[in-house]
């Protein structure tokens, strides 16, 4: 129609058709806005409710409100919402970013509450990839999918959280390298095994800093849904933070313990014994035990102690970049035992040294353990130093855990 129009009411039709598009999409935009002002609003009163009378009842609109927020826009940040909101100046609040594999990113939300409490906001995002026509790559959307509510005990805040992937299917290369897709199905044709389904697992740290203590909670990822899993942490003592004080430290697939036992009723006269323990990520769940793979430093003193264990000195000599340092394992009366009176070895992962040395203690069973320090030289693996240390009621306890199942030899791995 517009063709058999001459071209100055041909260039009047494409101006109007060109007004009345903009004039669309901008009422579009301001009725977007209007909705979001609306929720801003909404988020101030609901926060002034809990500002005035602190409770989970009443923190829970705001963290609803705060949910339809994010899915209008998932970047947004503490400080933007701090723009729109009187009241959230009043309150503690920060945020921690973390991914979840290759295709998710998580964000916890942590409000220090009035009441003493500490509530966290968990939101799981996915980055879609929308084409663009002026672009020859698609842009990258974050899309906002699930949010869940974790609450702490009094007096505890928010300080770090991780994701570790559950695997179990082995042979699963989408898995293996981490690009899976949460509450969906893997399939490998290469593999027999159908599908898996893969899992992730959150571990939230809390402290407590007036009486320097620490709360260690994980929870599981499966068809989106955030549950209480309380296996993640099955393999450490009971009451193991009430009884120490300290501090958590989270690393890739692993978690540093510095405790301090200050508790009088565990100690002889007035002696305060310091651990600093290292507990590895180990068939879906956290161990003291790492495991015995020959590219981790664990392997020599895994193989090592093994080798003591069933006499073989000269395989024993071979991991050791002294092979005087043997004598120390003959002063601790580990080398000529009958195989009937061998002790069964438990190996528990202390902290590195100087950055350097890993180090790992040898429960023997007998008055005196033993401190075996483990560094790569020439790319490989040598013991450097072995040292007796006194038996520890508490190290033991560790391994009395049903988490620390036997290896072949008897050294517990």
């Amino acid at each position: 129609m517009i063709k058999n129009l001459n071209p100055i009411h041909r260039l009047l039709s494409l101006c109007f058709v060109l007004v009345v598009t903009f004039n669309s999409l901008s009422m579009a935009e301001t009725s977007k806005d209007n909705a979001s002002t609306d929720l801003y609003i909404q988020f101030d009163e609901e926060l002034d409710k809990y500002l005035s009378e602190p409770s989970l009842a009443n923190i829970k609109p705001v963290l609803k409100i705060l949910s339809n927020l994010l899915k209008e826009n998932p970047s947004l940040t503490v400080e933007k919402l701090s723009q729109k909101s009187n009241n959230l100046s009043k309150l503690s609040i920060a945020t921690i970013d973390k991914p979840v594999g290759s295709i998710y990113k998580s964000r916890l939300w942590s409000f220090n509450g009035k009441d003493e409490s500490n509530i966290g906001f968990l939101e799981l995002i996915k980055q879609v990839k929308e084409p663009h026509k002026s672009r020859s790559k698609p842009l990258t959307k974050d899309c906002v999918l699930n949010n869940f509510l974790i609450e702490l005990p009094k007096n505890y805040k928010l300080e770090n959280m991780a994701w570790y992937l559950a695997l179990e299917d082995k042979n699963n290369e989408a898995q293996k390298n981490n690009n899976v897709e949460l509450g969906k199905l893997a399939k490998n044709p290469k593999s027999k095994s159908v599908t898996t389904k893969p899992e992730f697992v959150l571990v939230v740290i809390g402290c407590d800093e007036k009486r320097q203590k620490f709360y260690l909670k994980g929870f599981r990822l499966n068809d989106s849904n955030l549950i209480s899993d309380p296996q993640v942490f099955e393999c450490l003592p009971p009451n193991l933070s009430k009884n120490f004080n300290g501090s958590v430290t989270l690393n890739d697939k692993t978690i540093v313990l510095n405790l301090v036992d200050t508790n009088p009723k565990l100690n002889n006269a007035n002696i305060v014994n310091t651990y600093s323990l290292t507990l590895y990520w180990v068939n879906n769940k956290f161990s003291f035990n790492p495991q015995k793979d020959p590219s981790l430093p664990s392997y020599p003193a895994y193989e090592f102690m093994n080798a003591v264990n069933i006499g073989n000195s000269d395989y024993a000599k071979s991991w050791l970049q002294d092979p005087n340092l043997m004598s120390i394992i003959k002063y601790a009366g580990l080398v000529g035992e009958k195989p009937g009176l061998r002790s069964e070895y438990k190996l528990i992962s202390l902290n590195k040294v100087n950055n350097l040395k890993d180090r790992f203690r040898i429960i023997t069973g007998k008055s005196d353990d033993l401190i075996i320090d483990v560094q790569k030289i020439k790319l490989k693996w040598y013991i450097t130093s072995i040292f007796l240390a006194p038996g520890d009621s508490f190290m033991r306890s560790i391994t009395q855990n049903t988490c620390h199942g036997s290896s072949p030899n008897g050294l517990k791995p």
